[in-house]
């Protein structure tokens, strides 16, 4: 029968925490396929991880949806792009905005030219237009 650690340190069990023992490159890489609201929540894992998701090389706003309202995803996208590390590249960002149909293309905008000046390599927009309504 095996056994689960549930301890960062190495249990009297003989469980190691081998995750922890990877390079931060490493991990910052598969963080980096999570969406961008999971890849925050990793900062609660352990101390080391509280800075982990800053310098990650993707970023993906996919669960819109998961915000309930524009302007809860307008402090998250904010917050994101304030905090994350300025001096590191993005290498792909991924904005899927279609679960919003209100969204101010002004903010869009502002989102774009962040992550722009992330330097991103592969940006991918996702939205439905604001047509007019008859």
């Amino acid at each position: 029968m095996s056994h689960r650690c549930k301890t960062t340190k190495v249990s009297t069990a003989g469980c190691v925490d081998r995750l922890s023992a990877l390079p931060d490159a490493l991990l910052q890489h598969v963080i980096g396929f999570l969406e961008a609201g999971e890849a925050v929540r990793t900062c609660v894992l352990a101390r080391r991880w509280g800075h982990l998701w800053r310098p990650i090389p993707r970023l993906r706003v996919t669960d819109v949806e998961a915000f309930q309202s524009v302007e809860k995803l307008n402090g998250f996208v904010d917050r994101l792009f304030l905090l994350r590390d300025a001096g590191s590249i993005l290498e792909e960002c991924e904005l899927d905005l279609r679960g919003h149909l209100r969204l101010d293309d002004a903010l869009v905008d502002l989102w774009i030219r962040r992550v722009l000046a992330c330097r991103v390599r592969i940006l991918r927009v996702h939205l439905y237009t604001n047509l007019p309504t008859k």
